[in-house]
């Protein structure tokens, strides 16, 4: 019974091999290995108070067997209690390492969080800064087809009126024109007709 029951302790103690669902994040892990190393921890305790308690019984009832049942019980319990101790011994090598390694990660995700933060608070103010750049090149160009405008409208204004005045000058020399061409026909007609009226 008691190689089964040092089995057991072996198996117990013995940290688990392989992924869980908290393989994802690795504190999560960490906490993990502790919650399951005090586990382990509570159920060796158990074990141990358990053999203790078998342990006493062995002793009361070896007390009226043989003095060589008693040295074997004896030298069994010493061997017990070295195994003992020596999963304890490993059991806080292994809290340690566990603990030390939980910290370790800790250490490091706080150190990514703050980088990222770091990061995204930079991404946040180039954001900031694109976009009032961006605004300030749109108002600028806002500003300057405005100008381009008003002054393509003062050139138009400038052009019709000029085009305006310019036909009205056109009109007034084409009505000059016509006006000096009806008298001067008028002149040859009246002349023609006197030069008729002249012929004997």
């Amino acid at each position: 019974m008691a190689t089964t029951k040092q089995e057991s302790q072996k198996k117990e103690a013995t940290p688990p091999v392989g992924g869980g669902a908290d393989d994802g994040d690795p504190m999560l892990a960490a906490h993990s290995e502790i919650r399951h190393l005090h586990g382990t921890i509570g159920a060796l305790r158990d074990e141990l108070e358990s053999l203790r308690s078998e342990m006493d019984q062995g002793i009361q009832e070896a007390n009226t067997a043989s003095a060589g049942d008693i040295r074997q019980l004896q030298n069994t319990i010493a061997a017990m209690r070295d195994e003992i101790e020596e999963i304890n011994v490993e059991k806080g090598t292994a809290v340690q390492d566990a603990v030390v390694e939980g910290n370790s990660e800790i250490r490091q995700l706080k150190a990514t969080v703050n980088s990222l933060r770091d990061k995204l608070e930079l991404a946040a103010n180039d954001k900031v800064d694109s976009v009032q750049k961006v605004q300030a090149e749109a108002q600028d160009e806002i500003r300057q087809l405005r100008q381009t405008a008003a002054s393509l409208r003062e050139e138009l204004e400038f052009e019709t009126t000029k085009y305006s005045e310019e036909l009205q000058d056109i009109r007034r020399v084409n009505r000059d024109e016509s006006k000096q061409l009806q008298e001067t026909i008028a002149t040859l007609r009246d002349n023609l007709e006197n030069q008729g009226n002249e012929k004997p």
